[in-house]
């Protein structure tokens, strides 16, 4: 089971999860809002008309949550004694005690954006009071959701991403049967829901994953990057220094080891070009984590600490290492081509030292161009 440290969602925890298991999207949803419900000192007791009108959600949708919760052991279902003997007995529900005693706040940098996820109407998220700056300015998605607003399923799968997100959006390791486990969505219904929160803009870039046997584990899971306007609403934002020197926000990204140009030529995948996105964007992480660790002005040079960071990164989430020879030929291809990045990166940008804490990170702007981003350390000490 994909466990995550720390998570902000509450059907992510523990026990919690556990129990979930085989449950669907509606069950989930709904647990998270009772939750936090509950947290914000509302605890909920009662039918599931009720709560269909409290969360503004179809009368089905709820119907099939809550019995599937009662199932599971996370809701009680209660039958009122009454006097008079005609009719059916009044039902209604309640979180289990179990699960009560276990529930606590939980820390997110998006708590306040989880609770209008799961516990606001389905609108359009307030984005147009928010003030727009640099890196957010050409991100702007009200008149899509004005048009089409997210759905609960929709809510959960963009919360569940949220949850994966670091300080500037970037979502990566998370495979399409993560989302199904975390979801309780089908394949089919995880693509298609993708599919609308990319074409919403919610998703602002998408690399899918792939299977590579030079790689650990076999495979490369997928990559997102969500639209900045979500990080607008993060305790942690981002204050952010935008290297574009052209003006334009973005830099030409060069497809020459895909052309076979230079040593590129040596790292070979058998792979569709849309699969090479997802190459091209891993490069670009290693190529982040380089620059951030860079603390002078120098060029990056090409040390057995590089190659010992990309086996590190490769190998994270692995319960096996990868020390067979052509692992070890593949970091120092890959090592090869990071620097070889950074350096041009640093050359073109100016890209100054980043100091202890701070990071740079690198992020695909659409299949073709980049943004350089680089957040400083005083954000991140905020609790990222």
């Amino acid at each position: 089971m994909m466990t995550i440290a720390h998570s902000g969602l509450h059907i992510r925890s523990g026990r919690l999860e556990e129990r979930l298991s085989g449950t669907g999207p509606e069950a989930r949803f709904l647990l998270e809002a009772v939750l936090r419900m509950a947290v914000l000192g509302d605890r909920w007791n009662g039918k599931k008309n009720d709560l269909a009108r409290r969360l503004r959600l179809a009368k089905k949708f709820v119907s099939v949550g809550v019995d599937d919760l009662v199932s599971a052991g996370s809701l009680i279902r209660r039958s009122a004694e009454t006097e008079q003997k005609r009719g059916r007995p009044a039902i209604s529900y309640e979180v289990s005690g179990e699960v009560l005693d276990s529930l606590k706040r939980l820390e997110s940098p998006f708590s306040a954006l989880f609770d209008d996820l799961f516990l606001g109407p389905e609108r359009p998220f307030d984005i147009s009071q928010r003030k727009s700056e640099g890196f957010w300015e050409e991100e702007n998605i009200n008149g899509a959701m004005r048009k089409n607003p997210l759905n609960a399923c929709n809510r959960l799968l963009l919360a569940v991403l949220l949850d994966h997100s670091n300080d500037v959006g970037l979502v990566t390791d998370v495979s399409n049967s993560d989302l199904q486990q975390m979801t309780g969505l089908n394949a089919n219904r995880v693509r298609n829901r993708l599919s609308i929160l990319i074409e919403q803009g919610v998703i602002r870039f998408h690399a899918p994953g792939f299977a590579s046997a030079r790689f650990p584990g076999g495979k490369i899971k997928s990559s997102y990057v969500l639209n900045g306007q979500f990080l607008k609403f993060s305790a942690n934002r981002p204050k952010c220094e935008l290297y574009s020197p052209d003006g334009s926000h973005t830099s030409r990204a060069e497809w020459m080891m895909f052309e076979g140009k230079g040593r590129g030529s040596h790292i070979k995948f058998k792979v569709s070009k849309e699969i090479m996105l997802s190459v091209w964007l891993l490069l670009h992480r290693l190529v982040a984590l380089v620059l951030s660790r860079r603390r002078t002005n120098a060029f990056v040079e090409l040390s057995e600490d590089v190659y010992e960071l990309i086996a590190a990164t490769l190998r994270a989430g692995l319960s096996s290492k990868a020390d067979r020879e052509d692992f070890s030929e593949l970091c120092r291809d890959l090592g090869w081509w990071v620097v070889d990045l950074a350096n041009r990166y640093i050359d073109h940008y100016s890209i100054e030292g980043v100091e202890e804490g701070g990071q740079v990170a690198v992020l695909p702007y659409d299949k073709h161009h980049l943004i350089l981003v680089r957040v400083s350390a005083q954000s991140m000490d905020k609790g990222s």
